[in-house]
C-alpha cells in the first residue's frame, strides 16, 4: 500500500502525500502528471461540425494515426497562420515556425521541445533550423548519429540523453533515466560521480576520449533544458490535429475557436481568418444570431453572437430569443422595440383597439376564441398583447402561456442602452436594408421615438453622427467585431492636403513586409495607448523624453515611436487623453531589432494630427 512507503493524509476526501514530488522520486515511486486539457473538447466540437455539415467521418485518433503528412497543414504552419492552434499560437512560437518551415511531424515535436527559454538561450533552437535548411552541416560525434539524426545533431530530448548514456557510456536503462533526473535537478555532486562511470563505459565501447568528453559536456549542459520527447509528441500531435482542421475545414475551426476565444484573442483570429480562408465574420442579426456564434456553412458566413454585444445580459438575451422563437421573427426595428418595451402602448394604438373592440364584436371573437378579454389590453396597455391583436394574430396555447408570463413579470431586461448597442452593432442592418453604417443614425432616431428614450449629445456628438467611422468604431467597441475604412477617413480629411508629398498612404498590415523597411509613409489609425518613456543620453548624460504610441487599424496594430526631438513638439498634443482618437501623420517604417519586425518611427519632418 502507498502508506507503506510514505506518510499520507486525507484532505477533502482525497489521499495526499506529505512528501513533495522530488522526494517521491527519491524513494522509488512513480509520479505522474495528469493534465486536463480543454483543447480536446474544442477539437471534438470541430470534428462534430465536420461530420454534421460536410459528412466526413474523421476522428482525433484517425488523424493522429494516418494523416500526419497533410501538405496543407504544414503550409499554414510555415506561413505563420497559427492563431488558436494549441501551443503554437504565441507570437514567438509563430516566428519560430515561420523560420523553421516545418514539413514533418518531427519538426513540430522539436519545436515544442526547443522553443523554451533555456533551449533558446543555449542556441539549440537556432542550430536546428540552420541545419534543417542546410545553412550549417550537422555534426555527429562518435556513436550519436542514429540517436540525433532526427534532430540534425541537436540534443533536444531527455530520451536522447538517456540513450547516449546507455549506448555510449554503458549505463543501464534505470541509470540513464536517473542521470536525466539528476541533471534536471542540478544535483552537481551526484552528476560528477556518474561522469567517471560514463567515461569508463565509453572507453570500453571504443569511443575516442575526445569525443567522450564532448559528448559528456553535451549531456551535462543539455540536461538542464531538455524536454521529454513523449510529452512533446503528445502535445505536438494535438497541435497538428487543430492545424489539420484549420487547413481543411476552416469554417468548423473558426466557428469553434471564436466561440471559445477570450476577448483579446478575437482580433487576431478574425485577421487570420480573412487571410487564410473564405470564411467571413458578419455582424449579429436580430433574427439569426443567438447566445453563441451561428455559422452559415453553405455561404461561409459566421454571424456574431448577441451575447457578445455589451449590455445584452443573460436576462435580456433570454427574452429576445424566447420572444423570437415563440411569437415569431422580428419584422422590423419598430416591431422589436414595441415587443421589448412591454408597457409602452401609444395612444394611436389604444384608439385602434377601442375601435376594434367597440365597433365589431366579431373581431373579439376572431382574435380571442378561447375567451380572452380585449379590455385587458386597454387596462394593462401591454404592448405584446395589443400589437399582435391589432395584426390579427390568433394565439396558440404556447403563446398564451408565454404572454401570461411576460405580462406578470413586467420586465424584459432590455433597456434603451441595450437597444442602442444592438443598433450600433449592426443587428438590424439586414432587416432594415441598411447599406452604409452611417445610416444607423436613422434607425437610432426611429428607436428613440418608438421607445421613448433620448439621444444625448454626449453619446451622439453632432459633428460625428454622419461620419461612417463613428459608427464603425462604435460597432467594434460594443460588439468586438467590425471594420473601419481608414483609407476613406484619410481621403476625406483636410489633413490629406497638408501631407501631400510626404509619403504614400499605407495600411498597418502592410508595414511588416520586409521590402517596406525604410519607406516614408502616411498612416491613419486609432491611438490605443500613449506610453511616455525616457532614457539617458550616453554622450551628454541628459535625460531624453520620448513617447510610444500603440496604433491599431481594425485587426492590425503596431507602435509609433516619437523620439525626443519630435516629442518635444507634440508633448502637449499627444497625451493619454487622445487614446481612442484617430491619428493621421507621416513617419518612417523601421526594422525593430527587439521585436524582430518593422514598426514606425517619427522623423523630424513628421506632421501628426489628432482628429
Amino acid at each position: 500500500e502507498c502508506f507503506d512507503f510514505l506518510p499520507i493524509k486525507k484532505m477533502d476526501g482525497i489521499l495526499v502525500s506529505e512528501f513533495d514530488g522530488y522526494s517521491i522520486d527519491d524513494i522509488g515511486l512513480l509520479k505522474n502528471d495528469v493534465l486536463g486539457l480543454k483543447e480536446l473538447a474544442k477539437l471534438k466540437a470541430m470534428i462534430n461540425i465536420v461530420k454534421r455539415e460536410y459528412g466526413k467521418e474523421i476522428s482525433i485518433e484517425g488523424v493522429a494515426s494516418s494523416k500526419l503528412d497533410d501538405k496543407k497543414t504544414f503550409e499554414i504552419l510555415a506561413k505563420g497562420l497559427t492563431q488558436f492552434v494549441f501551443q503554437f499560437g504565441s507570437s514567438g512560437m509563430t516566428r519560430f515556425l515561420v523560420e523553421m518551415k516545418p514539413n514533418h511531424i518531427n519538426d513540430l515535436i522539436a519545436a515544442t521541445s526547443l522553443f523554451r527559454p533555456a533551449a533558446l538561450e543555449s542556441g539549440s533552437a537556432e542550430k536546428y533550423n540552420d541545419c534543417k535548411h542546410g545553412i550549417v552541416a550537422p555534426t555527429y560525434l562518435w556513436g550519436t548519429h542514429e540517436i540525433l539524426k532526427d534532430t540534425y545533431g541537436v540534443l533536444a530530448y531527455q530520451e536522447q540523453l538517456a540513450q547516449m548514456a546507455r549506448e555510449i557510456g554503458g549505463f543501464s536503462i534505470a541509470e540513464g533515466v536517473r542521470l536525466v533526473k539528476l541533471i534536471s535537478k542540478k544535483k552537481t555532486d551526484k552528476i560528477h560521480e556518474m561522469k567517471d562511470k560514463f567515461m569508463e563505459g565509453a572507453k570500453k565501447n571504443g569511443c575516442p576520449e575526445d569525443d567522450a568528453v564532448k559528448i559528456w559536456d553535451m549531456i551535462e549542459s543539455g540536461g538542464s533544458y531538455l524536454f521529454n520527447r513523449s510529452h512533446a509528441t503528445a502535445y505536438s500531435v494535438t497541435s497538428y490535429i487543430g492545424a489539420y482542421l484549420k487547413a481543411n475545414y476552416p469554417m468548423a475551426f473558426y466557428t469553434v475557436s471564436l466561440e471559445w476565444a477570450d476577448d483579446d484573442e478575437i482580433a487576431g483570429l478574425i485577421t487570420e481568418m480573412d487571410m487564410a480562408s473564405e470564411a467571413t465574420i458578419v455582424p449579429p442579426h436580430i433574427n439569426v444570431s443567438g447566445g453563441k456564434i451561428v455559422a452559415d456553412y453553405e455561404n461561409s458566413k459566421i454571424y456574431w453572437s448577441l451575447s457578445r454585444v455589451k449590455m445584452v445580459g443573460e436576462v435580456s438575451l433570454r427574452r429576445i430569443l424566447n420572444d423570437r422563437e415563440i411569437l415569431g421573427e422580428y419584422t422590423s426595428l419598430k416591431n422589436f422595440v414595441e415587443r421589448m418595451f412591454v408597457k409602452r402602448l401609444t395612444e394611436d394604438r389604444v384608439t385602434k383597439l377601442r375601435y376594434i373592440e367597440g365597433s365589431v364584436k366579431l373581431h373579439t371573437g376572431e382574435f380571442f376564441e378561447t375567451g380572452w378579454d380585449a379590455r385587458r389590453f386597454l387596462e394593462t396597455k401591454s404592448m405584446v398583447y395589443a400589437l399582435m391583436a391589432l395584426d390579427g394574430v390568433q394565439f396558440t396555447e404556447e403563446q398564451k402561456k408565454y404572454l401570461d408570463v411576460i405580462d406578470k413579470e413586467n420586465a424584459t431586461g432590455v433597456t434603451s442602452e441595450t437597444v442602442r448597442n444592438l443598433i450600433f452593432s449592426g443587428c438590424f442592418d439586414e432587416l432594415e436594408g441598411i447599406d452604409a453604417v452611417s445610416e444607423r443614425w436613422v434607425l437610432m432616431n426611429e428607436a428613440s421615438e418608438v421607445g421613448g428614450f433620448k439621444l444625448t449629445p454626449d453619446i451622439f456628438p453632432e459633428d460625428l453622427v454622419h461620419r461612417h467611422y463613428f459608427w464603425s468604431t462604435k460597432q467594434i467597441e460594443l460588439s468586438g467585431v467590425g471594420s473601419v475604412d481608414f483609407k476613406r477617413i484619410y481621403d476625406n480629411s483636410k489633413e490629406k492636403t497638408k501631407l501631400k508629398g510626404r509619403g504614400l498612404y499605407m495600411d498597418l498590415h502592410n508595414i511588416t513586409e520586409p521590402e517596406n523597411d525604410g519607406k516614408r509613409i502616411i498612416c491613419c489609425a486609432i491611438v490605443q495607448a500613449v506610453e511616455p518613456f525616457s532614457y539617458q543620453d550616453k554622450k551628454t548624460g541628459e535625460e531624453k523624453y520620448c513617447c510610444k504610441l500603440i496604433l491599431s487599424q481594425n485587426k492590425s496594430s503596431t507602435e509609433l515611436v516619437l523620439w525626443a526631438d519630435v516629442y518635444e513638439t507634440y508633448k502637449t498634443t499627444i497625451t493619454p487623453d487622445v487614446e481612442g482618437s484617430i491619428l493621421i501623420g507621416n513617419c518612417r517604417v523601421q526594422y525593430n531589432d527587439y521585436q524582430k519586425e518593422n514598426t514606425l518611427s517619427a522623423m523630424s519632418s513628421s506632421k501628426i494630427y489628432i482628429l
